[in-house]
């Protein structure tokens, strides 16, 4: 029995001992004492309003700062349409400019040749140049 009474002393001075290990560490350490506690426990009401009023504020800023960066975004892709239209109407009168200029040689073409069958001369048609 004696013992048994003995190792029951040791428990206790041995958990004393241990409590003020604890403590001593949680003096050292860097960390605020709360820190492993249970946070929702010692939020009240006015701190998780609070939170919440912060991140609905920071939604708000984030949806503003997005319309905006949207709105650039959509005038860059209207400039740069609008640049690209420019371009292809460019082209495209070109194009008409080119068309047109074959059109008249076509038709110069076409009127020597048939100044050239109206002087009977379309019998010596391989000594001629048509084009």
């Amino acid at each position: 029995m004696d013992l048994q009474d003995d190792e029951i002393q040791e428990k206790p001075i041995k958990e004393k001992e241990v409590a003020k290990e604890e403590v001593a560490k949680q003096e050292e350490s860097p960390l605020p004492p709360d820190f492993f506690d249970d946070s929702s426990l010692n939020n009240s009401s006015t701190k998780v309003s609070t939170t919440m009023e912060i991140d609905e504020q920071e939604w708000i800023n984030f949806q503003k700062e997005i319309s905006k960066e949207t709105q650039v975004s959509n005038q860059i892709a209207n400039a740069d349409d609008e640049e690209l239209q420019r371009d292809r109407d460019e082209m495209q009168e070109r194009e008409q400019e080119f068309c047109l200029a074959r059109l008249e040689k076509l038709k110069e073409v076409a009127k020597r040749v048939k100044e050239i069958r109206d002087n009977n001369e379309w019998m010596d048609w391989r000594a001629q140049k048509i084009l």
